[in-house]
């Protein structure tokens, strides 16, 4: 009886994992979205632009304003970042990427921080990058990138 339960619950739960896989592409995030901001993030690490990122797009929690933090992470996180930063976008025109996964889902505007899991084409598991909100504007809290 049990295995019977256990087939009847996979084949229950296996196209609702199969749908979950699929993901979204995300192409042209509206203005001020944490889309946008990883459209952004993406961009600064194929174009090698630490500063832009550092100081425009990164939450003053995660990139704090002490000369250590901005050397560490410019040794050890941006390189990195910028090994796999192409591998997540869709196409050579570096204008979408696909989201697997969203903690929470749906992100409503009482929403302050949130968690995606990215598509790359250089690893084997979606990669996450959580943005939080600072006075009102969408910030890279965290990276896996």
């Amino acid at each position: 009886m049990r295995s019977m339960l256990a087939v009847l619950a996979v084949a229950v739960l296996l196209p609702s994992l199969a749908l979950a896989e699929g993901g979204r592409v995300v192409k042209a995030p509206a203005a001020g979205s944490p889309e946008e901001v990883i459209l952004k993030f993406l961009g600064t690490g194929v174009d090698n632009q630490f500063e832009t990122f550092y100081t425009t797009i990164c939450h003053p929690d995660f990139c704090l304003e002490v000369p250590k933090d901005r050397a560490d992470k410019q040794k050890y996180m941006w390189p990195r970042f910028q090994k796999f930063a192409e591998s997540y976008f869709k196409d050579a025109s570096r204008s979408s990427f696909e989201v697997t996964r969203t903690v929470p889902d749906p992100i409503d505007n009482a929403t302050t921080e949130v968690k995606f899991f990215l598509k790359s084409t250089k690893r084997d598991n979606p990669t996450p990058v959580v943005l939080k909100k600072d006075k009102g504007l969408w910030k890279i809290f965290n990276s896996s990138l």
